[in-house]
């Protein structure tokens, strides 16, 4: 209700703006000849406020009826002879200078009446570009956390995946390390059954060393029965010797290598 009542205080109907413009000057030719009647008159002032009121609740054409009305009232009441339109000449300055002065207020007035809707209208459509301005933010705003949300989705998605191939890789790399640390331990075992198998190898070539000169002291005087009493030679008795050696050692090699 109240916004609709100042749409028509801002813009009334044109017949309202004449007769409000009307009803001023009769209204200050009345107060004004009530005044002559009881004190002193001050007819241009009060035409004066009548115009300026008119062209500012009415605009430029109800001020300027307001100030032909003003004129004509005030030369027929006011400007000797007295109810007529005839002016003299000693009484033309008095009527042109108030004509000049209730157009000039009616003008000023007029003025600062479409000064005060050209700010409103301006007003007006700031507003409406503001909003229009809103709208168009709060789209562009909807529209970017749209495609924010689905680059987040997408940079989520990545990540997700990163992290499954790292846990792949992790899982890979541990059994990677399991299967080393076995081998590690196989090839461990390994080496310490070579090094026993060395240990032994080297015990019986020590074994073999001390009974192949077991041997050799032995069938240096040793002699055949029905031979001469040459003792065997040297050359014959070792090579038994080192056939029996080579024997054995093949043996035991054997045995080592079984076990």
């Amino acid at each position: 209700m109240a916004q609709l009542l100042t749409r028509w205080w801002q813009n009334p109907p044109l017949i309202l703006r004449y007769g409000v413009a009307v009803a001023l000057v009769y209204g200050a030719l009345k107060i004004e000849q009530g005044m002559e009647a009881q004190l002193v008159g001050a007819p241009v002032s009060l035409f004066l406020c009548a115009v300026m009121l008119s062209a500012w609740f009415g605009g430029f054409r109800p001020g300027l009826l307001a100030a032909a009305l003003a004129l004509l009232a005030f030369d027929y009441y006011f400007i000797s002879p007295d109810h007529s339109l005839f002016v003299g000449p000693e009484e033309v300055p008095r009527v042109v200078i108030f004509g000049l002065s209730v157009c000039l207020v009616g003008l000023l007035s007029a003025a600062q009446r479409r000064g005060a809707e050209s700010l409103r209208h301006a007003r007006d459509e700031l507003n409406r570009a503001f909003q229009k301005l809103q709208r168009t933010n709060e789209a562009l705003l909807a529209e970017n956390a749209g495609a924010a949300l689905e680059e987040i989705e997408q940079v989520s998605n990545q990540i997700a995946s990163l992290v499954q191939n790292i846990s792949g890789s992790s899982r890979q790399q541990t059994g990677a390390a399991q299967n080393i640390a076995r081998n590690m331990q196989v090839l461990k075992e390994i080496s310490a059954q070579t090094a026993e198998s060395t240990n032994a190898t080297s015990a019986a070539i020590a074994k073999l060393a001390e009974l192949s000169a077991g041997l050799r002291k032995a069938a240096a005087g040793f002699r055949l029965p029905g031979t001469t009493s040459e003792p065997i030679g040297a050359t014959g008795a070792f090579k038994r010797l080192d056939e029996t050696k080579s024997t054995t050692t093949v043996r035991q090699i054997s045995a080592l290598g079984g076990t």
